[in-house]
């Protein structure tokens, strides 16, 4: 799947969490509820992790989702791997401010 982009809104009525969806190159492929959604989950950190396959800008916005779970391990393992091995300086020092944002919880 080819991932053209992720959009960001709070999630409809009292639902936690924010709804997330993944447009494929001119159509929506994928949409969940919030952060908590393991479906969720897996595509935005399969995204961070194999960064040579995705734009910059769509795993800054997977990062930027991500923050907010980052007591999960997945997630926690996904940041850590971004800050280490991206090759987007913008990309590593987004998912050094999402780890080190959560140490201050």
């Amino acid at each position: 799947m080819a991932v053209a982009g992720i959009n960001f809104s709070p999630a409809s009525g009292s639902a936690p969490g924010h709804r997330a969806t993944a447009a494929q190159r001119g159509a929506t492929a994928l949409a969940f509820r919030n952060i908590d959604d393991s479906d969720m989950r897996r595509v935005l950190t399969y995204v961070v992790e194999n960064g040579d396959r995705f734009e910059a800008g769509v795993r800054i916005d997977c990062l930027d989702a991500l923050k907010a779970g980052v007591a999960n391990q997945q997630i926690r393992r996904a940041l850590m791997a971004a800050a280490r091995k991206d090759q987007n300086p913008a990309v590593r020092m987004k998912a050094l401010e999402s780890l080190r944002d959560a140490g201050r919880r």
